[in-house]
């Protein structure tokens, strides 16, 4: 369904690739859709509205079609209304989906083949009723070639058939050109993954679903999947009716059961010796036959096509009403009508309550309990080791509620007042009362403290697969405090069963959570039904929907120590034991610069999976995205974490492309120019000479993008986004380089000055490495390529070109690429700031890509305007995502997302992805450069300190250890008008510094190498 609605709303979603099964489908569904919108209608709205006319357009086509074949117009309302009580139209004909169009289809040709024995039906008739049948779903054309092959001579009927091909083929063709994805509708081989063996119990069932289970809806039957990070994102119930049993429901789906077997009986019956023409009953008899077989062989579930059976069983049912058994087929109806509603009707809500997220299970509990807390945040933070597993990421709100796994349990504190009126809670707080902060320790793992008016809990990942959590009370005599395990919390999941046994909670027999000091008292309960400030006795208690509880009355006058200790976790990690911030010592006037700093790296560390790197949010993002990658590895290397970049840099060398887009252009240059940076700062030959092969490797493929005559696809490792698996093009990367620049695939379309600009900067570091390894005619060859590229890309930075917003992002950083325009650069850099800010210099709107936003700051910072960077940064400052943790977010939804939040009890209204590394890295990588760069604007490369510095940290003593530039490590020092700068690398620099400072500062530059 969300491909089939994005379809009605987008014209550029990628499940327009399905028009290969359903040929005109979204020149059906998509006008009217884009109509209500433009009238002002939500997308929602819209799709609402259309899917109700396609229910009235089948509603009045099935009457027409009854009365077309001879019915009373008492019985044809009759019929209707049974089709209407159906378990098919209860399910499907709201939905937005093809298979009402699809029956609309197959009702068209009942008609045509009834309506061609009373009237001479035109040509164009013909045409557009097979045409018809054929665009919605390819399959049900069957139904359209009987109805013509059984009205009119075999020849007629073949050139009909050929001008309905060609008039669908033209119409796609069109079609085409306005849904770019459009897959065609013949030559496709994918279906053949839905076939099946026709062995006997298949074929029962099928035969069971087409003829009983589409009117009468059988028990619904449950398959579970409990993994959180399965296929398609989903673990929740999934709900099936393949292997039901007929009627097996309720009493009233017993009995109309029986009573429908009579009517299709008396029908088929009366079909027999009916006079009705022969090419009627031959066009339904067959196309019923023809779903049989088909539907043998195809399809998992085979009530999803119930809607496309439904017509055709009603024609058939309809023929009883033709002799003299109309009495008895009347009563029959009659009595069916009130059972089949009442039986459908249990059982669509049974499937609506079993088939239902974690998300929506929440959701439904938030609605039916509104005065219960829930938590209020739109936000919250990740703790984890760097390295494990996207299940093992531990979440933390800004209130201080807190999930130590991915569909654990959640902890919260909650303060009552004597009378048990709730005064606060760690998921009802106002963020302006919460404040978290990284807290360092000798491990290297940051623990999260979070502090209120009422509480300072801490919160830290132990060894061995265990988590702490320390509270503190304050003002301990005027509040009770509790402790609350809910199933919903950060990143919660089911509880089914809890026990309360040697001293210590058994959760869902998977978790042991002990308390020190021990409690005065422990609850357990189920929600909704139980008190929870009752003081049972209960030591165990379970749940069929998880929902149960246990609160945990603490003494509020000394600390509370929770430790929670996974019982089955097979995955083992060892804490670090370097700091996991950034290695680089920082003595400056505002301390929220260094925080800042830390904080970024330490969001990038426990982001990470494995060796991989993630886009953001590991739940939202279960897979290593090459671009944002790139960014994290930059950061890291910068930041002095070079094992782990070194470690990281693997994937990047030895794989091409990778990422939830599938293969991109921008991807080799970008992986060159981290590998080197990298490389560079190892300063190992070893690792250069590995590295070399790889860095070759895609620097070519940048020259053959650069001068190919054809288009080029290239395969890539791991999984695309879910909307996009169906997507034609995740292969393509270039089409034929047009006027010496690469016309390449990047984020769905062609930005081309981004494209060329990564690929430019790719050029010029695979030269860089060339150099360092003395192969000097590579070298050449490569800055030759790029001085080219370069040229030719001062020529394009024109309009349409130069209004992508990734042209902003890349043209003086990372690339250095714009230096021939940089007036230009700037002063469209100027047109830009002006619309985004007011006059304060401040955003006026919240941004969506925040990694764009600082991506465009940092050309601010390199054309001498550190002001502008200064904006930005005490901009994000004061518009944190998670209170004083530094991290940011992506879009306003779940962006490109697999769904697996969705399995969560947790989280449920999310407004962008958060964490997300991107922007960690794009943050992190504009402070390290306000203290420190290299110009590359000339053959002679300078070294600018200071070119962030405020004018009002001068009257500072300010520090700079350890900070990584290009190859170089940099240590600087500001006394008193005097800036001693300690540079260890194997080449001198010219070094400057930046205007901010006096233009009379002494400068001494000392060289070291270790």
């Amino acid at each position: 369904m969300p491909r089939i609605t994005d379809n009605m709303t987008d014209r550029f979603a990628w499940g327009h690739n399905r028009l290969k099964v359903h040929p005109l489908l979204s020149f059906e569904t998509y006008p009217p859709t884009y109509t209500l919108m433009k009238l002002g209608l939500s997308d929602y709205e819209a799709i609402q509205l259309v899917s109700t006319a396609i229910a009235g357009l089948w509603s009045l086509t099935l009457y027409a079609l009854l009365c077309v074949f001879g019915c009373r117009r008492i019985d044809a309302i009759l019929l209707v209304m049974l089709a209407w009580s159906s378990a098919a139209t209860l399910f499907w004909l709201p939905t937005p989906e093809s298979y009402a169009l699809g029956s609309i289809s197959i009702m068209a040709a009942l008609m045509a083949a009834m309506l061609a024995s009373k009237h001479r039906l035109s040509p164009l008739a013909y045409i557009g009723m097979s045409a018809f049948t054929m665009s919605v779903t390819i399959t049900n054309w069957m139904s359209g070639l009987l109805a013509t092959f059984t009205t009119q001579p075999k020849r007629r009927a073949i050139m009909l058939t050929i001008a309905a091909l060609a008039l669908v083929t033209v119409l796609w063709l069109v079609e085409k050109q306005i849904f770019p994805a459009a897959g065609f509708f013949i030559g496709d081989d994918e279906e053949a993954n839905y076939m099946y063996y026709p062995y006997f119990h298949r074929i029962y069932a099928v035969l069971v679903n087409i003829f009983s289970h589409s009117m009468i809806t059988p028990d619904i039957l449950t398959l579970p999947n409990t993994h959180i990070f399965g296929e398609g994102g989903f673990n929740w119930t999934m709900v099936s009716i393949q292997e039901a049993s007929l009627g097996s429901a309720t009493l009233q789906g017993k009995v109309a059961t029986v009573l429908w077997a009579g009517l299709l009986g008396l029908g088929v019956g009366a079909c027999l010796i009916s006079n009705i023409p022969k090419a009627y009953k031959l066009t339904l008899g067959l196309t019923l036959l023809g779903q049989i077989g088909l539907h043998i062989l195809y399809g998992e579930e085979t009530f999803l096509y119930s809607l496309h059976f439904l017509p055709l069983l009603i024609g058939l049912a309809a023929f009883s009403f033709t002799g003299n058994l109309r009495p008895v087929a009347i009563t029959l109806t009659l009595a069916l009508i009130p059972l089949s509603m009442i039986n459908n009707w249990q059982q669509f809500k049974k499937a609506s309550d079993i088939a239902v997220s974690p998300r929506q299970d929440v959701l439904n509990h938030r609605e039916l309990r509104p005065n219960d807390p829930w938590s209020i945040y739109n936000s919250h933070a990740i703790l984890a080791i760097p390295g494990s597993t996207e299940g093992d990421k531990s979440y933390i709100e800004p209130g201080g509620s807190f999930s130590p796994k991915v569909g654990s349990f959640g902890l919260s504190i909650w303060l009552n007042d004597a009378q048990h009126a709730l005064v606060a809670s760690s998921d009802t707080l106002p963020s302006s009362q919460t404040q978290q902060s990284f807290n360092w320790s000798a491990t290297g793992m940051p623990a999260i403290t979070t502090q209120t008016p009422y509480y300072k809990n801490t919160a830290s990942v132990q060894e061995n697969q265990s988590w702490q959590y320390e509270t503190h009370f304050f003002n301990p005599s005027t509040l009770d405090a509790s402790m609350l395990i809910r199933s919903v919390g950060p990143a919660g999941g089911p509880i089914h069963s809890i026990r309360w046994e040697q001293q210590q909670l058994i959760i869902n027999d998977t978790w042991a959570v002990t308390f020190n000091p021990q409690p005065q008292f422990v609850t357990l309960g189920l929600e909704g039904i139980d008190s929870w400030y009752g003081r049972n006795q209960r030591t165990a208690i379970k749940s069929d929907d998880g929902w149960a509880f246990a609160r945990i009355q603490v003494d509020t006058s000394q600390p509370t120590i929770v430790n929670m200790q996974a019982l089955k976790s097979l995955a083992t990690y060892t804490l670090p034991t370097q700091a996991i911030g950034a290695n680089i010592k920082l003595n400056l006037p505002d301390a929220r610069f260094s925080e800042s700093l830390n904080a970024q790296i330490a969001h990038m560390m426990m982001g990470l999976v494995n060796n991989e790197t993630r886009p953001g949010d590991p739940t939202n993002y279960p897979l290593a995205w090459q671009r944002d990658g790139t960014y994290t590895l930059v950061a890291l290397t910068k930041a002095g974490q070079l094992k782990k970049a070194k470690a990281l840099a693997q994937e990047f060398a030895e794989t091409d492309f990778f990422g939830g887009f599938g293969a991109e252009a921008d991807a080799p240059g970008l992986a060159i120019w981290a590998l080197n940076q990298v490389a560079a700062q190892l300063n190992d030959a070893s690792y250069d000479q590995w590295l070399w092969p790889h860095v070759q490797r895609k620097a070519q493929l940048i020259e053959r993008m650069l001068t190919t005559t054809t288009k080029i696809d290239a395969n890539f490792k791991g999984k695309v986004v879910p909307q996009l698996l169906g997507d034609p093009y995740k292969h393509l990367i270039a089409e034929p380089a047009k006027d010496g620049l690469i016309i390449g695939i990047m984020d769905h379309h062609r930005p081309l000055l981004f494209v060329n600009a990564v690929s430019y900067l790719g050029l010029m570091e695979a030269a860089d490495l060339a150099t360092r390894l003395e192969k000097h005619e590579d070298a050449k060859h490569w800055q030759r390529l790029a001085k080219q590229l370069k040229s030719a890309w001062d020529k394009a930075f024109i309009p349409p070109h130069i209004d992508n917003e990734r042209t902003y992002i890349s043209a003086l950083w990372p690339s250095w690429i714009a230096t021939g325009v940089e007036p230009k650069l700037q002063s469209l850099l100027e047109q830009r700031w002006l619309t985004q800010h007011d006059t304060a210099q401040q955003l006026k709107q919240r941004p969506l890509w925040t990694y764009f936003q600082l991506a465009e700051s940092h050309q601010w910072l390199y054309l001498g305007h550190p002001e502008r960077a200064w904006s930005t940064l005490t901009w994000f400052w004061a518009h944190q995502s998670a209170p004083n943790l530094y991290s940011w977010w992506e879009g306003d939804g779940e962006e490109n997302s697999f769904g697996i939040w969705q399995n969560v009890r947790g989280w449920v209204k999310p407004k962008g992805v958060n964490p997300h590394y991107w922007t960690a890295a794009e943050m992190a990588l504009l402070q390290m450069d306000m203290l420190g760069y290299i110009d590359h604007r000339h053959d002679k490369n300078t070294l600018v300190i200071g070119g962030g510095i405020p004018q009002d940290w001068m009257s500072h003593d300010m520090d700079v250890e350890r900070l990584k530039v290009g190859a170089y490590t940099i240590d600087w020092h500001w006394r008193n008008g005097t800036m001693h700068v300690v540079i260890d690398g194997h080449q001198p620099i010219s070094v400057k510094l930046a205007n901010t400072f006096p233009t009379d500062t002494k400068l001494t530059v000392t060289y070291q190498q270790d």
